[in-house]
């Protein structure tokens, strides 16, 4: 029971973490965009 609980936890972080993680990536290829021209 605590394990199922503690890897429901994991994986709400990892999707969190995901979202973040792609936001920089938007972020960093637009600056990179910005930076070409």
């Amino acid at each position: 029971m605590v394990m199922l609980i503690k890897l429901e936890i994991e994986t709400n972080l990892q999707k969190e973490i995901d979202k973040f993680s792609n936001i920089n990536k938007k972020r960093l290829s637009y600056s990179h965009l910005v930076l070409k021209q």
